[in-house]
Order: C-alpha cells, then structure tokens, then sequence
C-alpha cells in the first residue's frame, strides 16, 4: 500500500478570530462530517493558558479551509472548561457535536449538542449522554451512527453496540439514556490485537452499501512511549463483523515522535489518533490528530482502503 495522499492544516488556518493571537496553539483531533457541497470540521485547541476548547471549521471539496468560517464554538457553550475528543454526528437531518470532559472526571461526562448548520453555533439544551449499566472510568471513543433512532459502537471487539433511546426531540431534553446491549460479537482479528494492542474507539462509522466502515485505533508500548495507530475493519446491520484489518492503516506522519510542544500525555510517543471518516470525491477521507497537536486528513482510493482489510472467515 503506497503513501496516501494527505493535507495537513496550519493551527493559524483553523484558529477562529476570538483565538488568534494568543499565542502558539495546539490544535488537534479533528472530526469531519460531509455536508453539501464541503465539509464540517470539528477539533480540539489548546491554547498557552493551557484550556481545552473546540473549534469548527468548514472545509471545500479539496479539504481547503474556507475564509471566515472558524468558530470558538466551546465559548458558547456553558458546559465547563475541558471539552475534549469532538466527533460530528447527523440524526435525523439536525447535526451534533459529541464531546466528553476528558480526565477530569470518574466516569467522565459525556454530552451530544446540537448545533446551528449556517453559523455553526450550539443551540437547544446540551445533554449529557447517561449510560444505563456499569462505566469504564474514562471512556472516551463511543461512536454514535446512522438511524432514525441512533445507535452507537462500545467496544470494537467485541463488538458491542449502544442502543439510544432518545425521540426526535433529543434537541430539547436535558439528558436521555443509552444502554448497552449485551450481546457483543466476538470476531477472529487475525492475530491484530496481539501485535498492535486493543482496538478502541475512533471515528464514527459510516455506511457503505450493505455494511459500515469503522476506524477505530489502538494503541501498544514502544520505547518513545506509547504508540497510537489508526486500524479499520467493516461491518453489516446485524452486527456481524465482515472484515478485519490486515496492519494498522497507514495514516501519513511525516513527524514520527517529533513535537513543537511537550507532551500532553507523558505516556505518549507517536500519536495517530483518527476521528472522522466521510466520503470524498477520490475515495474516503479520515481526519486525524497527529501527536496531540496537528490536525490532517488522509484521502484514500476505494482499493486503498480495501487493501487496508481482510476477510472475516465465518
């Protein structure tokens, strides 16, 4: 598999006026969802005073940021003052912005909000999202997809799904429940996790044809510290996964571990971290962080991305 194409945006190009000049900034993890003509961009931005915020952007079909469009949006919002890992989200023709307040909190919280699709800013009431059963203490990575109804990814593998119990009035409800339901599909990886670490979450699925594409990353010890990969596998409605992944998708990071800043996460070495997954004019697009601080999209042909997957044997 040959090296992907891939654009790379200059925090300046991303930063909304309200942020300019307050110094060097961070921006990272991106979430791109199609819309139009272009695209939505969500991403994290730590500025010097060391606040977690979330911008978002539109972009054109070659992934270009338009002029003016960058909004401060987490300035908006009175949710508190950590907004991490933003993932784009359409249910029933209204768009949401799904963010989790980091590590500041055990469990931590997570929250869906609506936004206004012309000036990109939050509208109704922000929900926190309330899981019906146990939590992990941090949970960062559910990726919520497709129906009238919502669903969402738990776990990777087992695959595990969310059911959202939500109407179609979700925009107006303080909070709603979501449950786990508890039969996950154990599915042979080929030896994936073994070598590469457990599969987590990432990018929200997307459809194609009679099943879903899911990027979701892992993560495994190298002597820089740990060493984040983005992997993609497949699957179909019943939950039954069709393909695995055969390496861990080769996302482009010309940077390796090199930083213009120290480390957020002291644990972490080379950081691939994808969170967007849409389709583009040449194939798909997946949007991604790279080492907690540069934001880039990798557009990749339909045999690029087969490639990147084997077979399920059933």
């Amino acid at each position: 598999m040959g090296p992907m194409h891939f654009v790379e945006w200059r925090a300046e190009e991303l930063l909304p006026a309200a942020w300019a000049n307050q110094g060097a900034a961070r921006v990272f993890n991106p979430g791109l969802l199609a819309d139009g003509d272009g695209y939505l961009l969500a991403y994290r931005v730590v500025l010097p005073d060391g606040a977690r915020r979330i911008g978002l952007c539109r972009l054109d079909t070659r992934f270009h940021v338009i002029a003016g469009t960058g909004v401060a949006w987490s300035d908006h919002h009175p949710q508190g003052e950590w907004f991490a890992d933003p993932r784009l989200y359409r249910l029933d023709g209204r768009i949401y912005l799904h963010w989790n307040s980091g590590w500041g909190d055990e469990p931590n919280r997570q929250y869906l909000q609506e936004f206004n699709e012309r000036n990109l800013l939050p509208t109704g009431t922000p929900r926190e999202l309330m899981l019906d059963g146990p939590r992990q203490p941090i949970e960062k990575n559910w990726m919520f997809f497709g129906g009238p109804a919502g669903r969402g990814i738990y776990f990777p593998r087992p695959l595990r799904f969310l059911r959202c119990d939500w109407p179609a009035t979700v925009y107006r409800l303080e909070s709603a429940g979501i449950s786990q339901l508890p039969d996950g599909q154990t599915w042979d990886d080929g030896g994936y996790e073994a070598q590469y670490g457990p599969l987590r979450g990432g990018a929200p699925p997307v459809p194609d044809g009679d099943g879903y594409w899911c990027v979701a990353h892992s993560l495994t010890y190298a002597p820089e510290g740990y060493r984040y990969m983005a992997a993609v596998f497949r699957f179909r409605d019943d939950g039954v996964v069709t393909h695995r992944p055969r390496a861990p998708l080769p996302l482009p990071n010309p940077y390796r571990c090199r930083r213009q800043f120290h480390r957020l996460n002291p644990y972490a070495g080379e950081v691939i971290y994808p969170c967007g997954m849409a389709r583009a004019e040449d194939g798909w697009a997946v949007s991604y962080g790279i080492n907690d601080e540069r934001c880039a999209v990798a557009i990749m042909t339909d045999q690029e991305l087969i490639s990147a997957v084997e077979g399920v044997a059933r």
